[in-house]
């Protein structure tokens, strides 16, 4: 598991800031910037346990749930069977805010006591002093994006400086802004290729078969019914 203080010092390796215009404390916030872009396009998925009552139809969400952004993903009930018992989310279960808080509603199901399903949701991903819980191959995914974000503002810096003493000033912080939006731009690219080529992956296991007919009830001229 990987700390913050590496993200920051991979950053600082993928973009030099030599002039130190930006502080150890504000890279480390173009890490945590670009943490929370990532967790949206692969948020981190998790599974929780609750527990039934024999009456209970509304249960708390688990602490690691995140408000306005955490999704369910599946309902396991009963619990550790094989092949995994998956109930229909869209009929037996829902999520409802009440008073700013989320709870998970069980619709058709009613828990006995001591009964427990199995709830499986996503949630932010988090990198801190200690831990991060991004996969180690998405490591340098993120600290690219993080990059990105810290040569644009580096490249914004160098626009803004509009008061040089002397006009090669003006073109040595062009030439800086140019750099760095390229950088940026590169680093972006990078990271989204990263992303994309893993949701491909990911898309390529799901398959199924597709029936297409016409609605008016005729045939199909190259496809027809009795070559399927």
């Amino acid at each position: 598991m990987a700390t913050l203080a590496q993200y920051r010092d991979r950053v600082k390796e993928i973009v030099k800031d030599t002039a130190g215009r930006f502080t150890d404390a504000e890279k480390e916030n173009f890490v945590l910037e670009a943490v929370r872009q990532y967790s949206r396009d692969r948020p981190l998925v998790r599974d929780d346990l609750i527990t039934g009552d024999g009456t209970a139809k509304e249960f708390i969400v688990p602490g690691a749930w995140s408000l306005h952004f955490s999704t369910l993903l599946g309902l396991e009930f009963p619990i550790d069977q094989v092949p995994i018992a998956l109930l229909d989310l869209d009929d037996d279960i829902e999520v409802v805010q009440k008073s700013q808080l989320e709870r998970i509603q069980l619709t058709r199901l009613t828990l006995q006591l001591a009964e427990q399903a199995r709830i499986f949701y996503t949630t932010a991903h988090t990198v801190s002093a200690i831990a991060d819980t991004v996969p180690p191959n998405d490591f340098d995914a993120v600290c690219n994006l993080a990059g990105s974000h810290l040569a644009t503002a580096l490249g914004a810096f160098y626009a803004e400086s509009t008061d040089p003493t002397i006009a090669e000033d003006i073109v040595s912080h062009g030439l800086k802004q140019t750099l760095f939006d390229a950088v940026s731009a590169s680093l972006l690219e990078k990271y989204k290729n990263h992303v994309e080529a893993g949701q491909a992956a990911t898309g390529e296991m799901l398959h199924g078969e597709l029936d297409v007919s016409f609605s008016w009830g005729e045939d199909l001229i190259f496809h027809p019914r009795r070559f399927r």
